[in-house]
């Protein structure tokens, strides 16, 4: 009777012991989920870090190229107006060489 008292408390101490390594792997299972969700949070967090990054280097260069652009547009009025001024300058003369 002390023999099967014996078996019967082995078997549940063996019981115990794997509902207690079950529940310590569930627990590491969940701990580890979640690290990788937290791993995976912050790559997440990288990208759009980089995302941002590349936009407002997108932002700088269309900015610099809409100074050009407008550098060469003043450039173009400033040679028109030179240019406009040189016939009238060129009339001027045609009109005192008449004048003589």
């Amino acid at each position: 009777a002390k023999e099967g008292m014996y078996k019967s408390r082995a078997v549940m101490n063996n019981m115990s012991m794997q509902l207690a390594a079950n529940l310590a792997l569930t627990k590491a299972a969940g701990c580890m989920q979640k690290s990788a969700e937290v791993m995976g949070a912050m790559n997440d967090m990288m990208k759009i870090g980089e995302a941002k990054e590349g936009m407002y280097k997108s932002r700088a260069v269309m900015n610099n190229m809409s100074m050009q652009l407008a550098a060469n547009l003043a450039l173009t009025k400033a040679a028109g107006c030179m240019q406009k001024s040189a016939e009238v300058m060129g009339a001027m003369n045609d009109m005192m060489k008449i004048g003589e």
